[in-house]
């Protein structure tokens, strides 16, 4: 298991111009050392195998997985076999949109799994900015 940070992915480098949003697009017998990057990353295990390292924990992975890996969350994938990943970036200002537009909604607030996925606990602004809820 990688503990360094390897490099940082600029979203400048990653999204062709300010106006692109989302980005998706497969690697194929795909390995990467552990790095950090400024969006965030949806990653679709397609086929083989490998080791997803994220936040100091290192999983097995095969054909099915999918991460959602938010910004600034160091990862790597290593030991793959045959390994085809299809990645999906979205600039994080997308993302913080649709969850504020979700907040309006009753009970969204109490889905403990959406605290993981964006990392940021309930409490944080980013999901209670809205004065009515639906």
């Amino acid at each position: 298991m990688q503990t360094d940070i390897t490099f940082h992915c600029d979203i400048d480098y990653n999204f062709r111009s300010p106006e692109e949003q989302v980005r998706a697009f497969p690697y194929h017998d795909y390995a990467i050392c552990l790095h950090t990057h400024s969006f965030y990353e949806i990653n679709i295990v397609l086929s083989g195998r490998g080791v997803h390292q994220i936040m100091g924990t290192s999983l097995p992975v095969k054909a099915g997985a999918v991460f959602i890996i938010p910004p600034m969350v160091p990862h790597a994938y290593y030991d793959t076999e045959n390994m085809d990943v299809f990645h999906i970036l979205v600039r994080p200002e997308v993302i913080q949109k649709e969850l504020k537009d979700a907040c309006c909604v009753e009970d969204f607030c109490c889905s403990r799994k959406l605290s993981r996925i964006c990392a940021q606990p309930l409490t944080h602004p980013l999901f209670c900015s809205c004065s009515k809820r639906i």
